[in-house]
């Protein structure tokens, strides 16, 4: 666990570079405003506090970084640049499936642009990078991408098989906009439009939403003045938002927001010197002015990771596989997030070793429990179309057990809530026979249930 820790602390600090690197390609000259462009992309206390996590975000955001840096200047990627990139977005790929829209994007410029060996170039490094992972995929679960079932039986459970342009349109129409005029500004200027935030503090709440749409629509402002010369940021930046938006997957999470910071961040830039110009501002006041926005951002990321510093420090005796850690939280979701521990370490403890888990979060709970297992709401990563049919498929040669968790009883969990009602109750209710409570906490209760005979037919 603390190496996973620390490997995600190295690659948020390797994005600085990669950062700078993309930056400096990409036009920006000053040295100035390439810090600024970093205070209001890095410097935010979501990413900072991520990067101290065992998360996968900041290995994709370093990679997404670097693969855009390869194709910048445009007209001079080279072959050896080219299969870089593509390597860079097939490890993208591989921490998150947010990739694909990275992947897409390099090859609709390049496509754009007709240079066809290096399109060829790129995707040898992509496939290089992520064929393994994508044959695994299609041999267990008959598609490229093992998420890509999940995505496909929520649609359904949603309605958007019947009618799919519909469907995307109406998950795009409500998406987009708290994505773009909601979320991304709060992450740029935290704590000024959102929470205890300065502008409620001053008195003047009432600016909070004015603000945060003026700040995205700004941001929107740079990304068209950038079209008019597109590289792969041009085209990785809608790309990316459609994809997160469009999909069944849960909406509007803030850690979607965290791969796009340094672009929305270069855009941001980008309009407050078109706005100078259009005014008649001189440039040096329009860098002072980007300069004390990018101090501002590292100024309130300063203080509020001294709070969090502060808050720490009361548990920082506690690892990440002790209960109380996430009981001293106080909030319903690290509730059940202590219960879903306590259930991991009780499987970890009373099980043999080759048992296998079926639960909503695997990875989590092989470093909680010592024990393998997968998604039971995702039964195409073990080859099977329904929750029932892999628990028994498995649990032919190994004790399986499932893990009932309580994330849908708390925190702002809409998708736990409509992921226990479509996949957690009808496995429980098909399986009611053949599953036996082996362990229960107490509440918000978390139960362990171990497959039965019945299922080892």
């Amino acid at each position: 666990m603390r190496a996973a820790k620390l490997v995600a602390t190295v690659m948020y600090v390797l994005c600085v570079p990669a950062a700078l690197i993309l930056l400096r390609r990409r036009g920006l000259e000053c040295r100035a405003d390439r810090l600024a462009v970093l205070f209001l992309g890095l410097a935010v206390v979501g990413l900072l506090t991520m990067s101290c996590w065992c998360m996968a975000d900041t290995a994709y955001l370093v990679f997404s970084l670097a693969a855009l840096a390869c194709f910048y200047p445009p007209d001079r990627s080279g072959a050896g640049g080219g299969f870089l990139g593509g390597l860079f977005c097939g490890l993208a790929y591989l921490s998150r499936a947010a990739g694909l829209s990275l992947a897409a994007a390099v090859g609709l410029h390049l496509g754009m642009r007709r240079r066809w060996h290096l399109l060829l170039w790129a995707g040898a490094g992509f496939m290089l990078a992520a064929a393994g992972w994508m044959v695994r995929c299609q041999v267990l679960t008959g598609a490229p991408d093992g998420y890509l079932g999940y995505v496909l039986d929520r649609a359904r459970v949603e309605g958007g098989a019947g009618n799919p342009v519909a469907y995307l349109a109406a998950r795009w129409s409500s998406g987009l906009p708290s994505y773009l005029l909601g979320l991304l500004p709060r992450q740029l200027f935290y704590n000024l439009t959102w929470g205890h935030d300065l502008l409620h503090l001053t008195g003047l709440g009432f600016l909070s939403r004015p603000t945060e749409v003026v700040v995205g629509l700004t941001v929107l402002a740079g990304w068209f003045i950038c079209l008019r010369h597109p590289g792969p940021m041009e085209f990785y930046w809608p790309l990316y938002w459609l994809m997160v938006a469009g999909l069944p997957i849960p909406p509007e999470q803030t850690y979607y927001v965290f791969p796009l910071m340094i672009p929305a961040a270069f855009y941001l830039v980008t309009a407050l010197y078109a706005a100078g110009r259009r005014v008649g501002l001189a440039r040096s006041r329009m860098a002072m002015v980007v300069m004390l926005t990018g101090l501002y951002a590292l100024g309130t990321a300063t203080a509020a990771g001294a709070i969090h510093l502060m808050k720490e420090s009361g548990r920082r005796h506690l690892g990440p596989w002790d209960p109380a850690r996430y009981a001293s939280y106080g909030d319903p979701y690290m509730q059940a997030w202590a219960r879903y521990v306590e259930a991991c370490l009780w499987i970890g403890s009373n099980s043999p070793p080759g048992a296998l888990i079926a639960c909503r979060k695997p990875q989590h709970a092989y470093v909680f429990s010592g024990r393998k297992g997968w998604r039971y709401d995702i039964p195409r990563q073990v080859g099977s179309p329904t929750p029932w049919e892999a628990i028994g498929k498995m649990a032919r040669r190994r004790r399986v057990y499932l893990v009932e968790d309580a994330f849908h009883l708390g925190g702002d969990t809409l998708s736990y809530a409509e992921n226990y009602c479509t996949a957690m109750l009808p496995t429980l209710q098909r399986l009611s026979g053949s599953l036996t409570c082996e362990y229960a906490t107490r509440s918000p209760v978390t139960r362990v249930w171990r497959a039965g005979p019945l299922l080892a037919r």
